[in-house]
């Protein structure tokens, strides 16, 4: 519900500036909420699903994510021909205000008795490789595909820290 609110104040900031800093300030606190709903609304599947129904729900979630990457940029390029840039980020308002009302009527408020223990190693190791990774496919040139692969800007970033750290 909190990746939600973060998500409708940060719709909200950008639909009602005209100013690019603040414009900035809303698309980041809009985009720290968005990067949280996909995980949770998974977590929360896996809380409150059977085992047998999870794979079902985590399917129809995937659909809905593939369906808005579809639908969503030809239906925002028809809205544009109408509307200000403004009112598609108004649009996310009325959503997140359903969603929180339904969120906090439905999900269990059960509290988990024994909370799962971190990993700081597979922290630090994912970040680490989630950033050797991106630092290699940014270096990927205009090259042939397979030249650029296999220069040294992207080969020991990308690919061997991969592999190497996936036996670990």
């Amino acid at each position: 519900m909190v990746n939600i609110a973060l998500f409708g104040i940060g719709s909200l900031l950008v639909a009602f500036t005209d100013n690019y800093a603040m414009l900035l300030i809303g698309r980041a606190v809009q985009g720290f909420g968005a990067s949280g709903i996909f995980p949770v609304a998974s977590a929360v599947i896996g809380d409150v699903f059977p085992p047998e129904k999870r794979g079902r729900m985590l399917g129809l979630i995937g659909a809905v994510w593939g369906i808005a990457f579809l639908v969503g940029p030809p239906l925002a390029g028809l809205m544009l021909t109408f509307f200000e840039w403004h009112v598609l980020f108004l649009i996310n308002i009325p959503i997140a205000i359903v969603l929180l009302y339904y969120s906090n009527r439905m999900l269990p408020s059960v509290r988990i008795d024994k909370p799962s223990a971190l990993d700081p190693k597979g922290i630090i190791l994912l970040g680490l490789l989630l950033g050797c990774f991106t630092y290699g496919m940014n270096n990927l040139q205009s090259l042939p595909l397979s030249e650029g692969i296999l220069s040294l800007m992207v080969w020991p970033f990308s690919f061997q820290l991969l592999y190497l750290c996936s036996f670990w």
